[in-house]
């Protein structure tokens, strides 16, 4: 079988990796430089292809099993879904989709989104199906492939053929009813995370409020074996899929405590930077320094990652530069950014 997948970011990427130990894959990104760092990965493979376009290959065209992992994103009032890049996938993917053939949408969606864009593959004899990722950027453990992988079908034929494709690569498969429950579950995860997060953030400013150190508070509480997850405070969370997932529920549902979370997230860089400028100032002055300064150590969403998505301290930057500091940083991970960086 051949699978064709669209969309090699760092979730595609992974996928290409993993079945391409089983199958012959095509990898089909647009960006050229995102092309040449995946021939370079994957020159010691056979199995692996990189292409640029369709109709860079006939025999891509004629695949068995296509896979969407292109990215899900919001528009630039940081709430409402953009979802272009699927619907590019689909109208890419359309033409030559082959009665038989399976699509499979890995990209987080809005709920009912997948049998929204893809019903039309169904109608011509394609089987659809829709399987959250769950790709976390730079954990090495447990491996891709013994994570449990949970996949659906919009009907119960179009399932049989994601389970088929899909059990030679997991090691578990767990199947749902429905694309709907699929699409919600990715969503469901990821906004528990949140909320866990805008909460420990809320306690913080409690505690700092009452004059308690909320690391000796977490410290603590996480001395009980049952009932309490440890969180820790920080800028917020940030990432591709924490602080965007939220409103992919919130598109079509209400949720009015997840949307009060969501919002307090999005708040906290900004709210925290004014506190450090006022805070940095007042020790300038009493040292009769001309400008404040700030060093940012880490800057991208999670140590040992590059990406500045969503990236709490790189917003919390912006923002202290917007109020007069100069802004340094250390990060290894982070080659460039807009402040200068010690080494």
């Amino acid at each position: 079988p051949t699978v064709l997948v669209v969309g090699a970011g760092y979730v595609g990427e992974q996928l290409v990796r993993s079945f391409s130990q089983h199958y012959s894959v095509f990898a089909l990104d647009i960006s050229e430089a995102r092309r040449s760092s995946l021939r370079a990965q994957f020159a010691e493979r056979s199995s692996v292809r990189v292409i640029g376009s369709l109709s860079d290959s006939v025999a891509a065209q004629a695949f068995d099993l296509a896979l969407i992992s292109v990215p899900t994103i919001l528009r630039a009032d940081c709430q409402s879904v953009d979802s272009a890049h699927i619907q590019a996938a689909a109208a890419t993917v359309l033409p030559h989709a082959r009665p038989g053939s399976t699509v499979v949408v890995e990209s987080s969606v809005t709920v009912g989104m997948t049998r929204q864009l893809f019903a039309a593959f169904r109608a011509r004899g394609v089987y659809v199906g829709f399987s959250p990722e769950r790709v976390d950027p730079g954990r090495t453990s447990p491996a891709f492939e013994q994570i449990s992988k949970v996949v659906s079908g919009i009907d119960a034929a179009s399932l049989a053929q994601v389970q088929r494709f899909y059990e030679p690569v997991f090691a578990s498969v767990v199947s749902v009813a429905s694309l709907e429950t699929a699409e919600f579950s990715k969503l469901f995860e990821n906004c528990q995370r949140l909320m866990l997060v805008a909460y420990v953030n809320e306690m913080a400013d409690v505690c700092a409020s009452k004059g308690i150190d909320i690391h000796e508070v977490c410290a603590a509480s996480a001395t009980k074996p049952f009932g309490y997850t440890a969180f820790s405070p920080s800028l917020g969370a940030g990432g591709h899929c924490i602080p965007v997932n939220p409103w992919y529920i919130l598109a079509n549902c209400e949720a009015p405590l997840l949307r009060e979370a969501a919002r307090r997230n999005q708040a906290r860089p900004a709210e925290k930077a004014l506190e450090i400028a006022a805070a940095a100032k007042r020790i300038a002055e009493g040292r009769g320094v001309s400008q404040a300064r700030v060093l940012m150590l880490g800057l991208a969403f999670k140590p040992g990652q590059a990406s500045l998505a969503y990236a709490p301290a790189f917003i919390a930057a912006q923002h202290l530069t917007q109020h007069g500091l100069a802004v340094s940083y250390l990060d290894d991970a982070v080659a460039s950014a807009p402040w200068p960086r010690l080494e």
